[in-house]
C-alpha cells in the first residue's frame, strides 16, 4: 500500500471510530435521561432508539443487550455526577479540610435525595424484576464511585489534618452510609412529610462531618 493510500485508510478508520464514539455517546445520553425521568423498568428500548437513533443491532455491538446500556447509562452519569460534585468541594475553602467535607457532604446528599435516585435504591432493594448485572453495576458505579471520589478528596488531606494511619477506603465507605442513615433513609421509606430543606441538608452534612473527623483527624 502507498503511502497516500494509507493515509485515506487512517482516515477513514479515524472517521469510523469517531461515528462509533457518537454513537455510543447520544445512546447512553438517551438512556441517562429516560433512566431520570422513568426509572429502569419503564425505559424501554425501542424509546431509547427513538430518542438516541441507531438500531438494536448497534446496542448490541455496544453493549451486548438493554440491561448492559443501562448498566453503563448508571455508570457514567454517576462518575460525572460525582466529579463535578467534588470539583465545587475543592473549590469551597482550598485551606479548609472540615469547610471542603460538608460541601462534598451537602452535595452529596442532595444527590441521594433525587427521585430517580431513590427511586433506584428502592428498586435494586426490592430486588423484584432487578437483573442482577443493573444490581452490580449500581454498587460498583454508583456506591464505588462515590467511595473513589470522596478517597481522592480527602488524601492530599493526610498528614495535614487527617490521620496517616486511617483506612480512608473503608472509612469513608462508612461515612456515606452515615450520611444515608437519616434524611436520605426516611426519604428512601417515604416517611418524610416533605422534601428536605437546603437547611435541613446542609445540618445533616455538617453533622456527619464532625463525627467523621471527630475520630479521623489527628
Amino acid at each position: 500500500m502507498t503511502a497516500p493510500a494509507r493515509e485515506q485508510a487512517g482516515k477513514r478508520g479515524s472517521a469510523k471510530r469517531e461515528a462509533a464514539e457518537a454513537r455510543k455517546a447520544a445512546l447512553l445520553e438517551a438512556a441517562r435521561a429516560l433512566l431520570e425521568k422513568e426509572g429502569f423498568h419503564d425505559v424501554s428500548l425501542n424509546e431509547i432508539l427513538r430518542h438516541a437513533g441507531g438500531s438494536k443491532a448497534t446496542v448490541v455491538k455496544y453493549f451486548g443487550n438493554r440491561n448492559g446500556l443501562l448498566a453503563e447509562a448508571l455508570a457514567s452519569g454517576a462518575r460525572q455526577r460525582m466529579v463535578e460534585l467534588f470539583e465545587e468541594a475543592r473549590s469551597a475553602d482550598p485551606s479548609s479540610l472540615r469547610t471542603g467535607l460538608e460541601q462534598a457532604l451537602s452535595g452529596l446528599l442532595r444527590f441521594y435525595l433525587q427521585p430517580e435516585v431513590l427511586r433506584t435504591y428502592r428498586a435494586v432493594s426490592a430486588g423484584a424484576g432487578y437483573p442482577p448485572e443493573l444490581a452490580r453495576a449500581f454498587y460498583a458505579n454508583g456506591h464505588g464511585v462515590i467511595v473513589d471520589e470522596l478517597v481522592r478528596f480527602l488524601e492530599p488531606w493526610r498528614g495535614k489534618g487527617l490521620r496517616r494511619d486511617i483506612d480512608l477506603p473503608t472509612a469513608v465507605s462508612r461515612l456515606t452510609h452515615m450520611l444515608r442513615s437519616n434524611l436520605f433513609e426516611r426519604a428512601l421509606y417515604g416517611i418524610l412529610p416533605d422534601p428536605p430543606s437546603d437547611e435541613e441538608i446542609r445540618e445533616e452534612a455538617v453533622q456527619t462531618a464532625r463525627l467523621f473527623l471527630d475520630g479521623a483527624m489527628d
